[in-house]
Protein backbone atom coordinates (compact mmCIF):
# COMPACT_ATOMS: atom_id res chain seq x y z
CA UNK A 1 0.00 0.00 0.00
CA UNK A 2 3.02 2.32 0.41
CA UNK A 3 4.09 1.78 -2.76
CA UNK A 4 0.69 2.88 -4.11
CA UNK A 5 0.77 6.24 -2.40
CA UNK A 6 4.69 6.65 -3.26
CA UNK A 7 3.29 6.62 -6.70
CA UNK A 8 0.36 8.26 -6.51
CA UNK A 9 2.12 11.29 -5.00
CA UNK A 10 4.90 11.55 -7.07
CA UNK A 11 1.89 11.94 -9.94
CA UNK A 12 1.25 15.13 -7.81
CA UNK A 13 -2.39 12.63 -7.44
CA UNK A 14 -3.10 12.35 -10.96
CA UNK A 15 -2.32 9.07 -11.72
CA UNK A 16 -5.32 6.52 -11.19
CA UNK A 17 -5.54 2.26 -10.97
CA UNK A 18 -4.28 1.90 -14.60
CA UNK A 19 -1.33 4.47 -14.16
CA UNK A 20 -0.14 3.12 -11.20
CA UNK A 21 -0.03 -0.47 -11.83
CA UNK A 22 1.73 0.27 -14.63
CA UNK A 23 4.54 1.88 -12.87
CA UNK A 24 4.19 -0.75 -10.01
CA UNK A 25 5.04 -3.41 -12.93
CA UNK A 26 7.97 -0.97 -14.42
CA UNK A 27 9.22 -1.13 -11.23
CA UNK A 28 9.73 -5.07 -11.26
CA UNK A 29 6.55 -5.60 -8.71
CA UNK A 30 4.55 -8.37 -9.65
CA UNK A 31 0.89 -7.09 -9.04
CA UNK A 32 -2.37 -7.83 -9.69
CA UNK A 33 -4.72 -4.35 -11.78
CA UNK A 34 -7.72 -5.37 -9.92
CA UNK A 35 -5.68 -5.47 -6.25
CA UNK A 36 -4.24 -2.01 -7.22
CA UNK A 37 -7.58 -0.88 -7.67
CA UNK A 38 -9.16 -2.98 -4.52
CA UNK A 39 -6.91 -1.26 -2.46
CA UNK A 40 -7.20 2.53 -3.72
CA UNK A 41 -10.56 2.31 -3.79
CA UNK A 42 -10.48 0.95 0.24
CA UNK A 43 -8.55 3.41 1.04
CA UNK A 44 -10.18 6.64 -0.68
CA UNK A 45 -7.15 6.88 -3.17
CA UNK A 46 -8.33 8.41 -7.04
CA UNK A 47 -6.85 9.60 -9.92
CA UNK A 48 -7.57 13.06 -10.89
CA UNK A 49 -9.58 13.31 -14.41
CA UNK A 50 -8.39 16.84 -16.33
CA UNK A 51 -10.11 16.16 -19.87
CA UNK A 52 -13.30 17.92 -20.20
CA UNK A 53 -16.44 15.69 -20.79
CA UNK A 54 -18.55 16.19 -24.07
CA UNK A 55 -21.98 15.78 -24.13
CA UNK A 56 -24.56 14.52 -26.73
CA UNK A 57 -25.08 16.21 -29.62
CA UNK A 58 -28.01 19.22 -29.80
CA UNK A 59 -29.59 20.52 -32.35
CA UNK A 60 -29.26 23.70 -33.13
CA UNK A 61 -31.46 26.80 -31.80
CA UNK A 62 -32.58 28.13 -35.07
CA UNK A 63 -31.85 25.00 -37.50
CA UNK A 64 -32.88 25.35 -40.80
CA UNK A 65 -34.07 22.33 -42.17
CA UNK A 66 -33.58 21.43 -46.37
CA UNK A 67 -36.82 21.54 -48.49
CA UNK A 68 -37.79 18.42 -49.90
CA UNK A 69 -36.95 18.75 -53.57
CA UNK A 70 -38.28 15.31 -54.47
CA UNK A 71 -41.56 15.86 -53.33
CA UNK A 72 -41.76 12.32 -50.69
CA UNK A 73 -44.99 11.10 -48.67
CA UNK A 74 -44.77 10.30 -45.72
CA UNK A 75 -48.56 10.61 -44.63
CA UNK A 76 -50.19 6.94 -43.09
CA UNK A 77 -51.46 5.94 -47.04
CA UNK A 78 -49.45 3.09 -47.14
CA UNK A 79 -51.00 1.25 -44.19
CA UNK A 80 -51.53 -2.35 -44.34
CA UNK A 81 -48.95 -2.60 -47.40
CA UNK A 82 -46.08 -4.82 -47.74
CA UNK A 83 -42.96 -4.17 -49.59
CA UNK A 84 -41.47 -7.13 -51.68
CA UNK A 85 -37.66 -6.85 -53.43
CA UNK A 86 -36.16 -9.01 -56.03
CA UNK A 87 -32.74 -8.64 -57.46
CA UNK A 88 -31.10 -10.68 -59.77
CA UNK A 89 -27.05 -10.50 -60.30
CA UNK A 90 -26.22 -10.50 -64.24
CA UNK A 91 -22.56 -11.60 -64.93
CA UNK A 92 -20.81 -9.01 -67.89
CA UNK A 93 -17.37 -9.75 -68.88
CA UNK A 94 -15.35 -9.75 -65.95
CA UNK A 95 -17.97 -7.89 -63.65
CA UNK A 96 -21.39 -8.36 -62.24
CA UNK A 97 -24.14 -6.08 -62.73
CA UNK A 98 -27.11 -6.04 -60.13
CA UNK A 99 -30.45 -5.29 -60.91
CA UNK A 100 -32.88 -4.83 -58.43
CA UNK A 101 -37.53 -4.09 -58.10
CA UNK A 102 -39.39 -2.89 -55.46
CA UNK A 103 -42.65 -3.60 -55.57
CA UNK A 104 -46.12 -3.55 -52.81
CA UNK A 105 -48.40 -5.57 -52.08
CA UNK A 106 -51.69 -4.76 -50.37
CA UNK A 107 -52.80 -6.79 -47.34
CA UNK A 108 -56.12 -8.75 -47.51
Amino acid sequence: MGEIRVVHAGSRGTYGAPRIHAALRRAGRAVNSKKVERLMRKHRIAGITRRRRRGLTRQAKRAVFALDLIGRDFGDNLVNVRAKQDTMRQEWGDTYVECGRVWTHANG
